[in-house]
């Protein structure tokens, strides 16, 4: 794949007794490079209202996800099959502590595209309040 690429990311949130919420989804020009065993994607997102932007790095192979966000948005978010990890997630609004609890996780490879999915629930100190996915498709920019 080339290092040049487009990045599509969309959040699924399912509340218990729902069944499902709109998508949150961005599109964001981003790089991508492969070392051992693990992908690594960069892309930058904006916020509406802020001029701060927050830059993304993920890193993942077919057994574990992090994503790391630095900017208007920090935090690392371990995820890994059968483990609950704790992040704290600081927003201009304040800071949330977060229980991360993946449940799967998915990668499909082709030449010029990469798939991931991300199954887990998220809690908020005790309470799980969400099961949530998150689809990750890089593709190939064709020049």
């Amino acid at each position: 794949m080339t290092k040049d690429v487009l990045v599509t990311v969309k959040g699924f949130q399912f509340a218990e007794g729902e069944s499902g919420t709109e998508p949150i989804e961005l599109v964001a020009p981003g790089k991508y490079y492969k070392h051992k065993n693990y992908h690594y994607v960069v892309y930058e997102e904006s916020a509406e209202g802020y001029e701060i932007p927050t830059q993304n790095y993920l890193k993942y192979n077919e057994n574990s996800v992090e994503i790391r966000k630095k900017g208007l948005i920090n935090v690392n978010m371990l995820f890994e099959i059968g483990k609950r990890t704790m992040s704290l997630y600081q927003t201009p609004l304040g800071t949330l502590e977060l229980g991360i609890s993946a449940t799967g996780i998915y990668l499909k490879e082709s030449e010029d595209r990469l798939d991931l999915t991300i199954d887990y629930a998220l809690s908020l100190d005790a309470d799980t309040m969400v099961d949530c996915t998150v689809e990750v498709a890089v593709e190939a920019q064709r020049m």
